[in-house]
């Protein structure tokens, strides 16, 4: 169960666009990607300038050691100790290999699980094999680490990342008020 909802944090496609890259670091922005088959950017979803990445292996680039915070259903989740890996094809179209790992911290994700506390969400966690460990925050064993690999990623001709500095915010956001 709980490693569906965390996994369900990252159902939308996720955009990412090089904002700036040279031959040592790589900038990049991220979005969510709307849930429609076009793979539009969501308007109402704030976008994040990720810290600028190794590039100076070309075509491979790594992240390391980051911490960002992303817009997450009613609040926002922060990515601790990010560490993210990939290869940029030689033509530049494709994104391969990409992998992540970080720190989730269990508090931020409360209202998303369900649980009731800090203890709640981790006895949740370790019964899906995701146990709590310190958060390097402030040392609370609230955290859960997160790993992914084998990623890939595909140019999506005609599509652009606009800058969005806060949720909700943006001309072509509709909410919906149910």
């Amino acid at each position: 169960l709980l490693g569906d909802v965390v996994g369900s944090l990252f159902t939308s496609y996720l955009l990412l666009m090089v904002n700036n890259a040279d031959d040592t670091q790589i900038a990049m922005r991220a979005a969510a990607g709307s849930t429609e088959e076009d793979s539009t950017q969501d308007w109402c979803m704030r976008t994040i300038d990720l810290p600028a990445g190794v590039f100076s292996q070309a075509p491979f680039f790594s992240l390391s050691d980051s911490t960002f915070t992303f817009p997450a259903y009613e609040g926002d989740v922060t990515m601790m100790e990010v560490n993210a890996a990939g290869t940029v094809s030689p033509d530049g179209t494709r994104l391969v290999g990409l992998t992540l790992n970080c720190l989730l911290d269990g508090r931020d994700l409360l209202t998303i699980v369900g649980a009731e506390n800090p203890d709640s969400f981790c006895n949740l966690a370790e019964g899906a094999h995701m146990p709590c460990v310190p958060c390097p925050t402030d040392d609370q064993p609230y955290c859960v680490l997160l790993q992914g690999d084998s990623f890939n990623g595909i140019e999506l001709t005609g599509t652009t990342i606009e800058e969005i500095m806060q949720s909700d915010t943006h001309p072509d956001c509709e909410i919906d008020e149910d």
